[in-house]
């Protein structure tokens, strides 16, 4: 009977910890030590077997401990810390989400960042510990060994990060297949509003991706853009944008906007160019906008996006021949419009999307 409730409640911490990661794909595999690595960087943060002494004692509920949670999980938790709200529509719904460091010791599971690693120790037997992080390793561990510290090997037991590879996968947006007739009626109204090439919205310059000398390589071509931020001389006014770009909040920044109106083309540069790195950049953000990305990141973009449905730097030798190739497109309404053909067969669903689905 033992060995069937930790079966029972393993399982249970399982599909709770699957629902947390919005837009899941939880992957079912033999482990080994590079699979669970949020990035080469994290070598020495390794895969620890599971210990089949997760529990002593009979619990209702699993308390799920969160460190520190970031913004976007913040504000989709909402007023439901403390509860098991979150899980109402879970298979398995016995599980409680919590902020409150006071359940550390006790709490089942315990999600920490990298930012806030120091030299912990589990703090009873059985106690599962996921290394969650959103952002690429350059952003967190650099120089190497700032955060991730030897005393941290066989800490964790699972991640929850952008990697594919990861037990649990956070990602900023999904294609379905579309169910109705596409209407293009909005899309071309924008089309033919359009007046400017480019745009990007870039707060961070001195990344390691370089996207600043990328800009102004295009710009020097002769692309005309406008960067909006701290890397550029145009503001956006209106909510936070943190919040607006993750979008769980269900907040509202017009400074989107202009990419409907005016520009044809998005600068979906990416601060780190990392395997499965990722954002809302190329993903939720843009494509629910009748705006063109042009992708620089370090991803598999056939895995993420339709074809045809984006422009990629890697697919140029240079930035002279990528801008040669935009202001080519731009002229040709024609070619323009090939890049929302897939519109016709699918439908973008973003982070809200997937929230709106199953509470709703």
């Amino acid at each position: 009977m033992l060995s069937i409730r930790r079966k029972v409640f393993r399982t249970a911490v399982v599909v709770c910890l699957a629902w947390i990661a919005l837009v899941i794909h939880f992957k079912v595999k033999t482990p080994t030590l590079t699979d669970r690595l949020v990035d080469k960087k994290l070598k020495r943060v390794q895969y620890h077997d599971f210990d089949e002494a997760f529990i002593k004692r009979e619990r209702k509920s699993a308390i799920i401990y969160i460190n520190n949670p970031a913004h976007w999980l913040n504000d989709w938790i909402g007023t439901g810390w403390g509860t098991s709200d979150v899980f109402k529509r879970c298979p398995i719904s016995n599980c409680v989400l919590s902020k409150d460091e006071r359940v550390f010791p006790e709490s089942d599971a315990v999600m920490i960042r990298p930012f806030d690693l120091k030299c912990h120790k589990k703090q009873k037997l059985g106690q599962v510990w996921i290394l969650m992080e959103h952002e690429a390793p350059m952003s967190f561990d650099f120089p190497p060994g700032r955060n991730i510290k030897p005393c941290h090997k066989k800490l964790f037991n699972w991640t929850f990060t952008y990697r594919r590879d990861s037990d649990f996968t956070l990602e900023h947006g999904f294609f379905k297949k579309r169910p109705d007739e596409y209407d293009s009626k909005s899309l071309e109204r924008s089309i033919i509003s359009k007046s400017k090439s480019a745009v990007g919205f870039i707060s961070s310059c001195g990344v390691s991706s370089q996207r600043g000398l990328y800009v102004n390589k295009l710009r020097d071509n002769g692309l005309d853009l406008d960067i909006f931020g701290a890397c550029g001389n145009l503001k956006c006014r209106g909510d936070n944008r943190h919040k607006t770009s993750w979008n769980t909040s269900g907040a509202r920044n017009e400074c989107f906007d202009v990419m409907n109106s005016k520009y044809k083309f998005y600068l979906s540069f990416e601060n780190s160019l990392c395997v499965d790195y990722v954002t809302e950049k190329s993903l939720n953000l843009i494509m629910s906008r009748d705006i063109v990305p042009v992708i620089r990141d370090g991803a598999n973009h056939s895995i993420y996006h339709p074809p045809g449905s984006y422009i990629h730097t890697s697919d140029f030798s240079s930035p002279k021949q990528l801008t040669e190739f935009i202001l080519n497109v731009a002229k040709n309404e024609t070619k323009y419009r090939k890049y929302f053909e897939w519109r016709n067969h699918y439908t973008i669903h973003g982070i809200i999307d997937v929230l709106q689905r199953i509470f709703l």
